[in-house]
């Protein structure tokens, strides 16, 4: 995690892939991220195949060194936030783009969201009254279990391949 408080860019990569557990890492804590009334508008697509990385690396002229990735994380944004303020702001059409223009060079995506996630294990030391404390809790004990099977069935069927 330190990686992530200093500033570093790299271009060039070992030949070889990038751990699960590393992946799953970064993954967590782009997901922990706070957000407007926990809208969590976003979501992440692992990419490790070759030549979608190498149409990744065309999307955008930064992106060239994506061709030699072993993995990229894309994140894209969510329509179906429940505040207008995205859409006021002009986000909303950006990152529509941005999908519409990834699918059209990776193909089809398929799309599982969890939201309204618990984002700390204790309410009380924040001044959050937006949220039910209790209901967060309840939700992340019955739905997130659910969620995470689905994701994980997600990526099984996505790579062709079980993780154990």
């Amino acid at each position: 995690m330190n990686h992530i408080y200093s500033r570093v860019s790299i271009r060039k990569y070992q030949d070889r892939p990038v751990e699960k557990e590393k992946t799953l890492v970064i993954l967590k804590a782009a997901m922990q991220a706070p957000s407007a009334a926990n809208q969590q508008p976003w979501e992440f697509y692992v990419v490790t195949n070759k030549e979608k990385l190498a149409a990744l690396s065309t999307v955008h002229p930064y992106a060239g060194m994506t061709k030699h990735a072993p993995a990229a994380i894309v994140a894209v944004y969510r329509k179906d936030c429940m505040l207008p303020a995205y859409a006021q702001i002009g986000y909303d059409k950006m990152l529509a783009n941005y999908q519409n223009m990834l699918c059209n060079m990776v193909g089809s995506t398929k799309v599982m969201i969890s939201s309204d996630t618990l984002q700390v294990s204790d309410y009380s030391k924040y001044n959050w009254t937006m949220f039910d404390p209790e209901a967060k809790k309840q939700r992340h004990e019955t739905v997130f279990p659910t969620d995470k099977e689905k994701a994980f069935s997600l990526g099984a069927e996505m790579t062709g391949e079980i993780w154990e």
